[in-house]
């Protein structure tokens, strides 16, 4: 099973999940990542997760509502994203997080438009990916210094939805 253990000493009511939709994503299998989140979302139950996609500019992709760990509509929509362009990972920020407990940061960290870096004081954050050519160095450093940590990679092979 995938390591689903983001360290929280309960689960969280509202999450911030940053989805990568740049150009260097667009040939990754995005069901490694779909795999990892649905066994997280079953292990919380119930929690608000505001979906931005992250691009040149930031993007709301919606508020989705997890009930009994029911995902489907949050995972089509993820599913159904259209990669582009590059990755300003600048929009990981106190106005995009808003009052979320922690952020899901799903990119390979491959930053490549503007200069500043994701805010690390809004919440923990904690990055996923299953590349191993990511900027791991950045991935972990954003984690450490926001209390967050890197997960896991995600898992090779996918569940049956609900």
């Amino acid at each position: 099973p995938p390591d689903t253990q983001v360290k929280s000493s309960r689960a969280p009511k509202r999450v911030a999940l940053f989805w990568d939709a740049s150009l260097s994503r667009e040939e990754d299998d995005k069901g490694h990542d779909i795999l990892f989140l649905e066994a997280l979302l079953e292990r919380w139950g119930q929690v608000e997760i505001d979906v931005i996609l992250l691009r040149d500019r930031p993007e709301a992709l919606g508020t989705f509502s997890v009930r009994r760990g029911a995902s489907t509509d949050l995972l089509e929509a993820l599913e159904t994203v259209v990669y582009d362009g590059g990755t300003d990972l600048s929009a990981v920020n106190a106005e995009q997080i808003g009052d979320a407990e922690l952020v899901l940061l799903f990119s390979d960290g491959l930053h490549n438009i503007g200069q500043a870096l994701p805010a690390t004081d809004a919440a923990p954050i904690y990055p996923v990916t299953d590349r191993v050519d990511a900027n791991h160095i950045l991935l972990r450093h954003l984690a450490s210094a926001s209390g967050g940590e890197l997960p896991c990679r995600a898992p090779k092979k996918r569940s049956s939805r609900r």
